[in-house]
């Protein structure tokens, strides 16, 4: 007590401005050490030369912004278990975006480890990177499948993909001397600006500033949607408005299956929930993956029908978090369910 009341004492015999100081660096090194602990992670991602960006293995991930989830990235920097040097089982690569890589969910309700439960000695080796697409998985297995030694690569898509496609993002589309859509690879310039290099810092350091930073970038995207809205009358983006994506799939396609492994791709669409009866948020893009599938080449599985059915049978979405928007974005832990079973009753048909 006679340490507490000489450190009051000495507080007390500074200059006011001195004593505020002191208590906003306590105020902020304690709502440091709250949102660290239970809220937010400093970032894990730094850039590469290939991608963009990368995750940094074995970081600790804390995220609350849609859902929730704690879990610790592998050494290949992905949030899944270290991958064994020889198959324990049968052995899947699931390559995929955010809606595979699940930083929604705790790491044991994501829909491979679903399917590993349900799957009878088979494994899933989830390498999934939030906010790639076809063209990403197909440059990153070229350079490290082999590693892997897969006995099927399983490639999750989804709506946006199309999206991805119609606007050229990340890789760019060119006709060859054959009239065969042919991909070039970007090549990311890494920022080296001052206020970039000290941004950088502060994410990997601070999970106050690693919130605030992203919060921030959060509501500005959701003003600038609604003041275009508002003012320029722009629609909604629709995941359909590429009339080429299907013929650029199927390109995409021949080159996968030089890889030599079997190619199994799993489509998870957005469901309009609020619809009565339920049905696909984007019918058009849902029609144009019944399309690609329709080469007898292509083995797809479309999880529409199994989250259609549970959310018949519970009432409740597969889609979406209390701390975001309940039936939209992501899948929830329900949705995860429904998908990792009838995932896993297909591999078992793939893979006797």
């Amino acid at each position: 007590m006679k340490v507490v009341g000489a450190a009051d004492e000495a507080l007390g015999k500074l200059p006011p401005i001195v004593q505020c100081s002191v208590w906003v660096m306590s105020g902020l090194l304690c709502l440091e050490l709250l949102l660290r602990v239970a809220l937010v992670s400093p970032s894990a991602q730094v850039f590469d030369p290939t991608y963009g960006s990368r995750t940094l293995p074995h970081a600790r991930i804390i995220q609350s912004d849609e859902g929730y989830t704690r879990a610790i990235t592998n050494s290949d920097g992905y949030l899944d278990d270290e991958a064994t040097p020889t198959a324990s089982g049968r052995r899947v690569l699931l390559v995929g975006d955010s809606y595979s890589e699940a930083k929604q969910v705790a790491p044991s309700a994501a829909f491979h480890r679903i399917a590993e439960q349900y799957g009878a000695d088979i494994e899933i080796i989830n390498t999934a990177r939030g906010g790639w697409y076809q063209p990403h998985y197909l440059h990153w297995l070229g350079e490290n499948a082999s590693k892997y030694h897969p006995d099927l690569i399983l490639i999750q898509v989804n709506d946006g993909d199309l999206l991805q496609f119609s606007t050229g993002e990340n890789f760019r589309w060119t006709r060859d001397e054959h009239s065969a859509w042919a991909m070039r690879v970007p090549h990311p310039i890494q920022p080296t600006g001052s206020s970039y290099r000290l941004r950088q810092w502060m994410m990997h350091h601070s999970s106050l500033f690693t919130f605030a930073y992203r919060r921030a970038k959060i509501l500005l995207t959701q003003e600038e949607q609604r003041l275009k809205h508002k003012f320029v009358g722009v629609p909604e983006p629709s995941s359909s408005d590429s009339s080429d994506a299907v013929e650029w799939m199927r390109s995409l396609h021949a080159e996968f299956l030089r890889l030599g492994v079997p190619i199994v791709y799993l489509y998870i669409p957005q469901i309009s929930y609020d619809k009565t009866p339920a049905e696909p948020k984007y019918p058009d893009s849902w029609r144009m993956y019944q399309e690609f599938a329709s080469d007898t080449e292509v083995d797809l599985l479309d999880a529409t029908e199994v989250l259609l059915n549970s959310f018949a049978e519970s009432g409740q979405p597969g889609h979406g978090f209390h701390n975001s928007v309940m039936g939209g974005g992501h899948m929830n832990a329900r949705g995860h369910l429904a998908v990792g079973r009838f995932l896993a009753t297909a591999l078992r048909e793939r893979l006797p």
